[in-house]
């Protein structure tokens, strides 16, 4: 006979797939740029996900204030964390990490604010969201150089730039999904965000490569991600399937990965 786990006793795993995507792809993202991994890195990468997982348990307890079956889970992963946070300070030999690290509790203070008002899924909520998920690309930075630069700030911007790309592009998508998605006020407004974000970002991009030419490799990096959300909008490509969307982003975050690999890639990033 097939035994189940019950609910209580089953580990609370978030069901935002889009951000794990996020999360891995930042990550990534330093890999692609600096081309080495560090154990050090991939222990932080660990107690990110520990911590994310223990921030899941605890939002769950804040929202239904069972304590009994999720603050078990909460302590767990909480542990779990720390344990891999500091075995990526001892193994970089840069103790700086674990005060840097703490910065991501003013995103759960953010997302705790956000569920007291009910905002958990507003748009403002997910860029908030990105913001918090996508440090993990800065900070895993800082393992490999040990040190506070300029290209921590760039680094950690050019994720949130193009993750938000991903989260417009999406909320556009499921808008026009709806039936008569072109008469309806959200459809309208998601579509001019998408205009005006991504020719705002175009123009950054190409202002950014005629001041500085290395910034040529960063520009073709977004290329994909650009014709993406300008076909959408001039060729009106709609999809009905919201987990082909799901596996779009993914491949777009694969091809920007690849592309900074690539193009973006100097031995010593920094400016």
């Amino acid at each position: 006979m097939r035994k189940t786990i019950s609910p209580d006793l089953a580990p609370p795993i978030p069901r935002e797939h889009g951000a794990w995507g996020i999360l891995i792809g930042s990550f990534l993202s330093v890999i692609a740029i600096t081309h080495t991994v560090l154990f050090s890195q991939l222990f932080f990468l660990l107690a990110i996900a520990a911590f994310y997982l223990a921030r899941h348990s605890f939002l769950l307890v804040l929202k239904s204030g069972d304590i009994k079956s999720r603050a078990g889970w909460f302590i767990t992963f909480t542990i779990i964390g720390w344990i891999f946070l500091a075995g990526a300070a001892i193994s970089a030999q840069y103790f700086q990490i674990i005060i840097w690290s703490s910065l991501l509790l003013i995103f759960l203070l953010l997302e705790i604010w956000l569920i007291r008002h009910r905002k958990q899924a507003s748009f403002s909520a997910q860029l908030a969201g990105t913001v918090g998920l996508t440090a993990i690309a800065p900070l895993s930075l800082m393992l490999y150089q040990k040190d506070f630069t300029s290209f921590f700030i760039f680094t950690w911007v050019i994720n949130i730039l193009f993750f938000t790309s991903g989260i417009l592009f999406v909320r556009y998508q499921i808008s026009a999904m709806k039936e008569n998605a072109s008469k309806r006020s959200d459809f309208k407004k998601y579509k001019a965000a998408m205009i005006c974000y991504h020719f705002t970002l175009l123009i950054l991009l190409f202002l950014s490569v005629l001041y500085f030419d290395k910034f040529w490799g960063l520009f073709i990096a977004f290329v994909p991600i650009l014709a993406q959300s300008f076909i959408a909008i001039l060729v009106k490509l709609n999809f009905r399937n919201l987990r082909v969307v799901g596996w779009l982003e993914i491949a777009q975050t694969l091809c920007f990965i690849a592309l900074l690999a690539i193009f973006f890639a100097p031995a010593n990033p920094g400016f």
